[in-house]
């Protein structure tokens, strides 16, 4: 199961940011995948979503593509198609010590969903998340300061800043599973929420579940398909008789 996740997870970051494709590039797509990386071929949901609530449009298109792909696959794009879920997955492999994260750390995703994605854009008419973004910084703010002298002339503050948490999330990302994913990443946030009624899932049975941790160790982020923050890889799936996955009328 796993060597066929990591040939989706290059086919959808090759996909992803192939030029040739770039006429999807105002196509949202719930991934975290940066619109303004020079080779991106389609929007970033999240972006897009901001965009919408700056100049004070309702986002229809973009919640219903995140409601669609939610009620009906949940987060399962997050484990076999985002690009940089897969990125923090290959830096987890450099031999360091290691550390875990408590599960309540997960609640702060939602916390910047709610204050950078919606309310600040909607307040102050500016899109904060993208400002401060570690997938933008990596995938277009270096692409960018390389070969534009220009943009090396304006870089301030707020690129500084935007950088030291490029720089933090890249140490997390060494020393515990997949952090942007469980802490901070807003397209998480939203489709976690149809974490228990999508129509496809990853899930468990919490009164038959016994404490032996054989999901947690086969899982990239760390946690158990019961978790919110489990992005559907189903490497657990065999590791016990209580790790189910299918529609939520199988049995």
């Amino acid at each position: 199961m796993n060597r066929y996740r990591r040939l989706t997870q290059i086919s959808s970051l090759i996909l992803s940011n192939c030029y040739v494709l770039s006429g999807l590039k105002y196509c949202p797509f719930p991934i975290m995948n940066c619109h303004a990386c020079p080779l991106a071929a389609t929007a970033c949901g999240i972006g897009a979503l901001q965009n919408f609530l700056t100049i004070g449009a309702f986002p229809f298109l973009v919640l219903g593509i995140f409601i669609l792909v939610g009620s009906t696959i949940g987060r399962l794009l997050c484990g076999w198609a985002c690009p940089f879920g897969f990125f923090q997955e290959l830096l987890y492999k450099i031999p360091t010590n290691k550390l875990t994260l408590p599960q309540w750390t997960g609640m702060f995703k939602y916390l910047v969903f709610i204050v950078l994605v919606v309310l600040l854009p909607i307040i102050i008419h500016e899109p904060w998340f993208c400002k401060l973004c570690p997938v933008g910084a990596l995938e277009a703010g270096v692409p960018l300061w390389l070969k534009d002298d220009g943009i090396r002339q304006m870089i301030g503050p707020l690129f500084h800043a935007k950088f030291l948490i490029l720089y933090s999330m890249l140490y997390l990302m060494m020393i515990t599973e997949r952090p942007f994913c469980r802490m901070v990443c807003p397209a998480g946030a939203m489709l976690s929420l149809f974490k228990k009624i999508s129509l496809f899932r990853v899930s468990g049975v919490p009164d038959k579940c016994i404490p032996c941790s054989k999901c947690i160790k086969k899982c990239p982020a760390g946690v158990t398909p019961i978790s919110n923050d489990c992005v559907m890889c189903m490497n657990c799936i065999g590791t016990c008789r209580n790790v189910r996955a299918g529609s939520k009328h199988s049995k």
